[in-house]
């Protein structure tokens, strides 16, 4: 189901409700999010913080204890994506090649791109993103079941639905993609 960004108490849904999700104690969203080409560079120094206290490797066992991967989804929830992209990237590497939870981190990290052309307007790249995102997602779908507390079957269809309404928006009028990103799929995680 897609819903709005969460609010500022950093929520996001899990199994039909509102859960706290992972936002470490000493850390709190950046003051504005990053769109390239508009405002403030982000601060680096912020996004090294999270990204060192990724483990070595990340899987299926121990996702829980990933701060970066944790944290992006309270960023992906309040409409941070090209942040949400920066910490899931250190988690992404430290995925196992050719597994799984590589191919359902690629697929978040290109959903949170594809909502950050939608952000800039750019919705063709939105749309190739998308498509990218549902195919790495797919591929983490196989065998069944849940990768990493998330279920890459009905991630794909929630991906599929909203590049629909993205296509059907983007050949209406540029208006029409105003605040797009704010129907993104939720990414439901079951802890």
């Amino acid at each position: 189901m897609m819903h709005p960004p969460c609010p500022p108490t950093l929520y996001t849904r899990a199994g039909g409700q509102r859960i706290r999700c992972s936002m470490p104690a000493d850390v709190s969203l950046p003051a504005e999010r990053y769109v390239p080409g508009h405002g403030r560079a982000p601060d680096h120094a912020f996004f090294a913080a999270i990204k060192a206290k990724c483990p070595p490797r990340v899987s299926d066992i121990n996702w829980r204890s990933a701060p970066p991967y944790l944290f992006g989804f309270d960023l992906y929830a309040a409409g941070f994506f090209w942040e949400a992209h920066e910490v899931w990237e250190p988690v992404w590497t430290a995925c196992a090649p050719n597994s799984r939870e590589r191919a359902l981190m690629a697929g978040l990290i290109q959903l949170a791109n594809g909502c950050l052309k939608l952000v800039m307007h750019r919705p063709k790249a939105a749309l190739r993103l998308l498509g990218e995102a549902s195919g790495q997602v797919g591929e983490a779908g196989w065998p069944a079941g849940r990768v990493m507390g998330l279920s890459p079957i009905a991630l794909q269809q929630e991906i599929a639905a909203f590049a629909g309404v993205v296509r059907e928006a983007a050949v209406e009028h540029h208006e029409a993609l105003e605040g797009l990103s704010d129907r993104r799929p939720g990414l439901d995680l079951v802890k």
